[in-house]
């Protein structure tokens, strides 16, 4: 963190924290708030007890909520169907393999209250050791959110101006007393050697694990959060309490109003909030290097679930299994979404052939293979690409659509990739 970097206003910290360009000064708002614990200590969850609070013991589950677990674990869904075909229900552990992900940990909210956790899969590649519910992942920009609640909580107290120049106040920071038992989560970097041993290893999307086991974030609020999908899940309820009127041990309704409500963008302070009525949530997504999670949470009906991996690959296997979810619990507007075939000679197929450039040694090849269409992007399987129209096309198995743009000679000059609400401009370059 520079001097330059650390002149910046609160305001516009709160808000970059939705965009990727936080840095460390939240570790210590977080700190000073005394909101959370985010320790170093490797003690059992079970254990932890501290005035104002119940004890965060994991329920013993039921046989529904293990036949609900079984439905989940053979019920991932793509993110597109078909209209008039039934829609593809998947198992977690050939997804798994499909996606080159070890490992998987999940934690569903439900009624208020997590219902169930698992762990699937391995640390490591090649390695023995299980993932469990206490595995440790790297939350990556999930890291913001709960270190924007530790800012506002400041707000709250007074201790902070919200436009008031961070200088101010950065001084020093050490970890607080807990509130809402995040006792395995810490914003240490890099991660203390006696806590290696609960890591889960990072994986490149080839499934070699990440050079030196995962890489170290100086950048802590940003992206240094290691963390339990639990911790992160009992994170989400708070706000959802908050939220509610229901508590105020780290914000305020008022302020978890605030804290939701969209600024830039379409985001909060601190979460992305992609919906609005009955499915109104709060969501955040994270991406580093050999990690890759979501957390969704909605606003009103008590419902959500986080899932943590650790693989460049797994925010497609983190989205099939919140869509699982989603069909079991009943979470409004986020199943799949039907798409109408549309009736295309397949001979024109042969004019979209060609490499693509997403982006510098990221490239898009397309082909006509037998009547279909396929496109395949750089280290990932290939995909058929259905019609929706001469030019619009999309796989049923990832999140993407694709429109093929001509000249005035009806020539393929490049294509538009959309993904995740963005537009990526795919020049043809050969």
């Amino acid at each position: 963190m520079n001097d330059r970097t650390m002149k910046n206003k609160v305001t516009a910290q709160l808000l970059a924290a939705t965009k990727g360009n936080i840095t460390a000064v939240f570790c210590f708002l977080l700190a000073l708030s005394g909101g959370f614990n985010l320790n170093s200590s490797a003690r059992n969850i079970d254990a932890q007890t501290a005035p104002g609070r119940q004890t965060q013991s994991r329920p013993q589950e039921s046989p529904s909520v293990t036949e609900r677990i079984k439905r989940v674990e053979n019920g991932l869904l793509q993110p597109f169907v078909i209209k008039g075909q039934p829609s593809v229900q998947m198992k977690l552990a050939d997804r798994m393999k499909f996606y080159n992900t070890p490992g998987i940990n999940i934690a569903v909210i439900d009624k208020g209250r997590i219902e169930w956790v698992r762990g699937y899969g391995v640390r490591e590649t090649e390695g023995t050791d299980a993932v469990t519910p206490e595995t440790l992942f790297q939350a990556a920009s999930i890291s913001k959110p709960v270190a924007a609640a530790g800012a506002l909580r400041l707000v709250q107290q007074g201790k902070l101006d919200i436009d008031e120049d961070v200088n101010r106040k950065l001084t020093s920071w050490k970890p607080p007393a807990t509130r809402i038992g995040m006792t395995r989560s810490t914003y240490e970097q890099p991660l203390p050697k006696e806590r290696w041993s609960q890591a889960a290893v990072g994986h490149r999307s080839n499934g070699e694990k990440v050079k030196g086991n995962w890489h170290t974030y100086p950048e802590m609020a940003a992206a240094g959060l290691w963390t339990t999908p639990e911790d992160l899940a009992r994170f989400a309820i708070e706000i959802q309490r908050s939220l509610a009127g229901k508590s105020n041990r780290v914000l305020s309704q008022k302020m978890a109003r605030q804290m939701l409500t969209a600024q830039v963008g379409g985001w909060g302070l601190g979460f992305g909030l992609p919906s609005k009525g009955p499915s109104a949530r709060f969501s955040h997504g994270g991406a580093n290097e050999g990690y890759r999670c979501q957390l969704v949470a909605y606003k009103s009906t008590g419902q959500g679930a986080v899932v943590m991996t650790n693989s460049d690959r797994g925010s497609s296997l983190a989205d099939e299994v919140l869509r699982g979810i989603a069909r079991e619990y009943g979470w409004v507007d986020y199943l799949p979404k039907e798409k109408v075939l549309a009736q295309v000679d397949p001979k024109v197929y042969g004019s979209y052939a060609g490499h693509y450039e997403l982006a510098p040694n990221f490239i898009l090849t397309i082909t006509s293979e037998d009547g279909r269409l396929m496109g395949q992007a750089t280290g990932q399987p290939k995909l058929e690409l259905f019609p929706e129209s001469d030019t619009q096309f999309f796989p049923t198995a990832a999140a993407v659509e694709i429109t093929f743009v001509k000249d005035e000679k009806g020539q393929v000059t490049h294509l538009i990739l959309r993904q995740g609400g963005q537009d990526i401009t795919a020049k043809k370059i050969k």
